[in-house]
């Protein structure tokens, strides 16, 4: 698996704050998911994460999760995705306020993972806190996307130009 780094953001963020974090395409190698790395000492915490023009509103999403700095998946105080959306958190459910995600575990490396349910060129992330609570606790995050197994389709050949030959 080759994980990318897009960039991050440092120090304390505060309750419903919104970033935006570029993302650099690596040779047009589509994306097939995102990860957010809490630096710690404290847990994860975010209310929204989205992928400009890829994953949005609570769409497009395959898998939402939280994971503690163990690589345990971790539900603690959710919010329940919405219906037919996908499995895990309430993270990618495209509503910001109250319970989104947040992971139990103390400690810096805990994190955030989103799939989306067909990979696609990245150019961001855009990531919400929570408006509800544990801004002392979120002291920035690392954003990385999942370079896709899938290679792109082969660009389409020019078209044959046949010539005829003189008799």
């Amino acid at each position: 698996k080759e994980w990318v780094h897009c960039g991050g953001v440092q120090g304390i963020v505060e309750p419903g704050e919104a970033w935006l974090v570029t993302c650099h395409e690596s040779d047009g190698r589509p994306a097939e998911a995102v990860r957010l790395v809490s630096h710690g000492p404290f847990y994860a915490a975010f209310a929204q994460v989205e992928v400009p023009g890829v994953a949005e509103n609570g769409n497009n999403w395959a898998q939402c999760l939280m994971y503690n700095n163990d690589g345990t998946p971790q539900y603690f105080n959710e919010g329940t995705a919405a219906p037919n959306k996908h499995p895990g958190s309430g993270c990618c459910d495209g509503d910001a306020s109250g319970y989104a995600c947040i992971n139990q575990a103390s400690g810096p490396a805990s994190w955030f993972e989103g799939t989306l349910t067909v990979p696609a060129p990245i150019a961001s992330i855009k990531v919400a806190t929570r408006v509800d609570c544990c801004a002392d606790h979120m002291t920035g995050f690392e954003a990385y996307y999942l370079v896709s197994r899938v290679s792109p389709p082969p660009a389409p050949l020019p078209p044959l130009l046949l010539v005829p030959e003189p008799l």
